[in-house]
This record gives C-alpha cells, structure tokens and sequence, in this order.
C-alpha cells in the first residue's frame, strides 16, 4: 500500500542482526526486497540494529521525510511498538517479519513471520506420516522443540531425552558433535 500510493520511492528496512555469520537467511532476504523493489523503481534505505537505542537513533525525521514505509525484521522486539505506533501515525507504515510465537497478540498490525512451533511440528508429522518412527531432534530452538514433541505425542511416540539431542547453535561443528 505504501508503495503504490508513496511519493518518496523508498522503503526502510530495519534488520536484527541474527543468525550466523555465512548463513544465507539474510542475504537472501535482503535480495528479495531489494528485487521487488527495483521491479517498482524503488529503493531500499537499510539499518541494522540490535538494541532499542539503535533503532530509535535511525528513526528521525529524516526517515519520516525519506521513506514510503518500514520493514523491520529479525528478533522481536516489543519495547519499539510505541515507535511502530508512532510512524505509523505520521503516515510512515510498518510491516514486521517477526516470529508469530513470540509476538502473539502483540502486533496488531501486517506481520508476515513464520510460526516456529509449526516449522518444528510440520516435518516431524510429515515424516511419522511416511511411517518414520526413530526419531531424534537437534534442539537449536525451544519453540520448534515444541513443534517436535507435539508431533511426536500425537502419533504416541514417547520422546525421551536421547532422542532430543541439544544443539548450541546453527554452526556445522554443532551439528557434526551433536550427530555423534
């Protein structure tokens, strides 16, 4: 909406850096946007943060005077809603890509994030579905964790800890000890 009816031919992006360094995730983000944007003859006014004071450093009337709207992606982070609010009302809208089960019932505005749970839950179903009945979990997220267990209840699996297998992070070294 921002960019069909937007004069300023830009959008913010406000990115929580996340993720490990070398991971594709945020490149492949940050391609898409800038792609779509492009097709439109627009373009991408980008900011990184990863604290509150950062963010709201980057939100001034400079942005305000700048941009057709704002994406912000990455952690979530609910102490910046009055600034979301805030833009919004100055005719500057907000587009959050934030995990849905961390924000429930928080953002009462377009948030396009995916649900961890379900990213958890679906494959797992997916593969008791094909008949798959020793499985294990790499748990890098509780929430997906989650998602794991309740498939796995579901079908009458009794999960125990040797198939929950912990995982630090999204490295390979941590994944290759946590396979032995």
């Amino acid at each position: 909406v921002a960019l069909k009816s937007g004069s300023r031919g830009s959008v913010a992006v406000f990115l929580h850096e996340s993720g490990i360094r070398g991971s594709e995730m945020t490149t492949d983000l940050l391609r898409g946007i800038v792609e779509a944007l492009r097709l439109n003859n627009r373009h991408l006014w980008l900011c990184f943060f990863k604290t509150q004071k950062e963010f709201l450093a980057a939100c001034d009337a400079k942005l305000r005077n700048e941009v057709d709207g704002v994406i912000v992606t990455g952690i979530s982070h609910p102490e910046l809603l009055a600034k979301f609010r805030e833009l919004e009302k100055r005719s500057v809208p907000v587009v959050c890509g934030f995990d849905k089960t961390e924000t429930k019932g928080s953002v009462n505005w377009t948030n396009v994030g995916t649900d961890t749970v379900m990213q958890g839950y679906l494959p797992t179903k997916h593969l008791i579905d094909k008949g798959a009945r020793r499985l294990a979990c790499l748990a890098t997220m509780e929430t997906r964790t989650k998602g794991f267990l309740k498939a796995c209840r579901e079908a009458k699996i009794v999960p125990t800890s040797r198939i929950i297998i912990g995982c630090e992070n999204y490295e390979i070294e941590a994944g290759a000890l946590a396979a032995q």
